[in-house]
């Protein structure tokens, strides 16, 4: 599958008339994760700009909006979002904004379609990757376009081998 990063500056250009489909007002939800501990998932399903929640604490450590799992895990991480509805997937925004040392490192996005499923089994075979494992760095939004992506129901993010995304 071939994809393209772009800049920020080129995000309303190309995004501006795309619907965001794991929008909570579309129905959008966290089906699954791996980890959670440090931050949930279903902050990954906000459109906001991520806040900045420096110097604020919780149970677990520090508070994060995003996605935040422990650290030293041997694989990766993976959260399965279901879309709010189907459709065909044009790019991604990544976000580790807020995120600084404890950044997922590299990530990659598989998508899965099947309208009458309601949670698919993460070792199902018809997951097909759209976004290889990409590099990401601290505190920054990585973009991609992905053309003629195939059309899906849930997306699959893993995350190398953990970290923090929002």
């Amino acid at each position: 599958m071939s994809f393209k990063q772009i800049q920020l500056n080129e995000f309303d250009n190309t995004f501006s008339s795309c619907t965001e489909l794991s929008s909570v007002a579309l129905g959008g939800r966290v089906l699954s994760v791996s980890d959670e501990f440090f931050a949930e998932a279903f902050q990954l399903l906000l459109v906001e700009p991520a806040p900045s929640l420096k110097g604020q604490f919780g149970p677990n450590g520090a508070l994060y909006s995003g996605w935040e799992t422990r650290r030293h895990n041997p694989t990766y991480d993976w959260c399965i979002i279901a879309l709010g509805t189907s459709g065909t997937l044009t790019g991604f925004d990544i976000d580790t904004s807020n995120f600084n040392g404890n950044e997922a490192p590299e990530a990659s996005i598989e998508v899965f379609y099947n309208p009458l499923a309601k949670d698919p089994d993460i070792a199902d075979s018809r997951w097909t990757e759209i976004l290889p494992k990409v590099k990401l760095g601290p505190s920054s939004r990585h973009l991609f376009t992905i053309p003629n992506a195939p059309s899906a129901t849930f997306v699959k993010l893993n995350m190398y081998p953990d970290g923090g995304i929002r």
